[in-house]
């Protein structure tokens, strides 16, 4: 692996292509491309900004001073051209790009209201009733469709518009009494509603408002947290407030079986556990060493522990966490290519859960040494890189499990994948390019679907 020096930043955002990355210091704006790691346009923003995003087109880059209650737009491929939105009427908390890469989505304060303006020919429109919840207005994998959840008359209701021209094409009448979420199916043919507090329940509906399935879900007593479609759709993954993940079949709209985050590896389980092991200088001292500058380690890595049972650190707080609104499983990742899903429970924050989707079972373990900060998927296939706030970068593949340590003394919190070859370290006012080497990782081909008998043969086991 070849590391950058730290390049002195604030918020990061990638371009959907991975060809470029803005980066922000005080209130200039700066473009890398992500290949060459050199700087091509700068931008001078109203003040420092909260806020930054690329267009879905990687065309144009958005930034918000949220205090200021305003939105500038810049151009990458023509940096004259520029444009600027002001929300000075009913305040802004939040702005977003539509999928056609022409429009603006600006949230006022309390959720009031959310405008919609165009780039093209400067029209504005309003969206009302929008319910004040993270996932109350998504898109459509596709683009081509926006949800809207409402709250009118202590009722939830979903509304349907066409993104093309911004018209209702379909309202859902009572669709629950407190829904948190929505989420599309990756299709753009379905999507998922999931209640708060009030009941453990996920319902699936089709475009023309039909309600497919309504699945409640047992043991989560305080209702569901997010719910996960997978890369092919075909799975569902719901998480509440306890230590469980919840998988739903899309062929019988039921429930699977609950992947159960537990303290123990058992005696007899066919699951890899990998533990992170440092290795230190014979005849260390740790006020020396700390006089140099020195943390003694010569070595991290990985090392197989072959012994059972396992036993990891025993939860901290045992009761569930819904008052402070985090779930018990706070991360579910699926990887690209739909083998394996990656999740991290709050209740044992030092370990990486590997699930196979084909058995529904767990694959792998990861133990680290400290809680897990942040982790994310190569942007196909089915590596993972994980950091724990140190300067140490954790790799994981089918094939192969690695560890590398960054040359600057950073603390790494979260990660940033553009492409297969570059993987971006992000630190509190740092940032580190880290060039991968990948010709030596073997290529798996993609799985076959999965047919509903394994589905069932693993529903009988659980």
């Amino acid at each position: 692996m070849e590391f950058s020096a730290p390049l002195r930043c604030g918020l990061t955002a990638v371009s959907p292509d991975g060809a470029y990355m803005a980066v922000t210091l005080g209130v200039r704006v700066a473009v890398f491309s992500v290949p060459a790691q050199q700087e091509v346009a700068a931008f001078t923003c109203l003040d420092d900004p909260q806020l930054v995003e690329w267009s879905p087109d990687s065309s144009l880059l958005l930034t918000a001073v949220l205090p200021r209650r305003a939105v500038q737009l810049w151009s990458i491929e023509q940096p004259e051209w520029r444009a600027r939105i002001d929300e000075t009427e009913v305040g802004l908390v939040s702005a977003r790009w539509a999928p056609g890469s022409r429009h603006v989505l600006t949230t006022a304060a309390l959720s009031l209201r959310v405008t919609v303006w165009s780039l093209v020919d400067r029209q504005v429109s309003y969206i009302k009733y929008m319910k004040d919840i993270s996932d109350g207005l998504t898109f459509s994998p596709d683009g081509r469709c926006m949800a809207v959840v409402e709250r009118r008359g202590c009722v939830d209701h979903v509304s349907l518009f066409a993104t093309s021209g911004w018209e209702l094409i379909k309202h859902i009448d009572s669709v629950g009494q407190d829904v948190a979420g929505l989420s599309w199916s990756p299709d753009s043919e379905l999507f998922a509603l999931w209640d708060g507090l009030l009941q453990s329940r996920v319902a699936v509906y089709d475009l023309t408002g039909r309600r497919l399935a309504e699945v409640k879900l047992p043991g989560s007593p305080l209702g569901i947290s997010t719910v996960h479609w997978s890369p092919s759709g075909q799975l569902l993954a719901a998480t509440g407030f306890d230590d469980k993940v919840h998988v739903i079949s899309d062929a019988t709209w039921h429930r699977l079986t609950s992947l159960v985050h537990g303290s123990t590896v058992r005696a007899g389980d066919t699951v890899h556990v990998y533990r992170e092991r440092h290795t230190r200088l014979e005849g260390f001292r740790l006020d020396l060493a700390l006089a140099s500058g020195s943390d003694g380690i010569t070595d991290v890595s990985y090392e197989l522990d072959s012994r059972r049972p396992v036993v990891l650190r025993p939860p901290a707080v045992q009761a569930p966490r819904a008052a402070t609104g985090h779930a018990a499983v706070s991360r579910v990742l699926f990887s690209p290519d739909n083998r394996y899903v990656a999740t991290r429970c709050d209740a044992v924050p030092e370990c990486v859960w590997i699930w196979a989707t084909a058995t529904l079972s767990l694959h792998t373990l990861l133990v680290q040494r400290a809680a897990i900060r942040d982790l994310i998927w190569s942007p196909s296939g089915s590596r993972l890189a994980l950091c724990t706030g140190g300067r140490y970068l954790f790799l994981w593949s089918p094939e192969q499990s690695s560890t590398c340590r960054a040359p600057a003394d950073v603390a790494v919190t979260q990660l940033l994948w553009p492409d297969e070859c570059t993987l971006l370290l992000q630190a509190r006012d740092s940032l580190l390019f880290c060039r991968l080497d990948v010709t030596t990782e073997s290529q798996l081909e993609p799985p076959d679907s999965f047919q509903e008998s394994q589905w069932e043969r693993v529903a009988e086991q659980a």
